[in-house]
């Protein structure tokens, strides 16, 4: 068996008009990285393009299986962010940091022993939301629950990728 490994993902992208649909761009990304699992963790999807029935279409046929929730656990309503707090990011991402961290423990102090579970049945999982990829890492929960699993030890710096929406359209 090998070492678990994740990715983070967001599917908004910089670029206004990207070279390709969006959604081929999100698909193409996630196959070319070999991601056989893709977990959303946006609280509230529900609205516009990019929700879980969307998604789930787009994934139909392909090696990557989309996640939005499981028989006995809701993925998006463990890890996603309140709106109360994703406030906070914009003004200080350390406080931000903190108190998600806070919220995500006492909504459930085992969802990362269940990340990491489910990650093991798989080749590489992604974790989604809805925010492009910054290189300071600064703007989203993605990176928080990433950097969760580094301090916890389930995994390491060099197990966890990073990807752009925005590299892969231009390649």
């Amino acid at each position: 068996m090998t070492k678990p490994k994740l990715a983070t993902i967001g599917y908004g992208m910089h670029t206004k008009k990207p070279t390709r649909p969006r959604a081929e761009i999100l698909r193409g990304c996630l196959e070319e990285h070999n991601v056989s699992l893709l977990i959303d963790t946006r609280e509230s999807p529900w609205g516009g393009f990019w929700n879980p029935k969307k998604l789930q279409a787009i994934f139909e046929d392909s090696p990557t299986t989309y996640l939005f929730k499981e028989e006995t656990y809701a993925w998006h309503k463990v890890f996603g962010a309140p709106k109360a707090i994703r406030t906070i990011a914009t003004t200080s991402f350390d406080m931000f940091a903190e108190a998600y961290t806070q919220t995500l423990f006492e909504k459930d102090n085992t969802c990362l022993d269940r990340l990491f579970s489910r990650m093991g049945e798989e080749e590489l999982t992604a974790i989604m939301c809805c925010e492009p990829y910054v290189e300071t890492r600064d703007n989203c929960h993605r990176f928080i629950i990433a950097s969760l699993m580094v301090e916890h030890g389930y995994l390491e710096e060099d197990d966890i990728i990073h990807l752009d929406l925005d590299e892969y359209d231009t390649q």
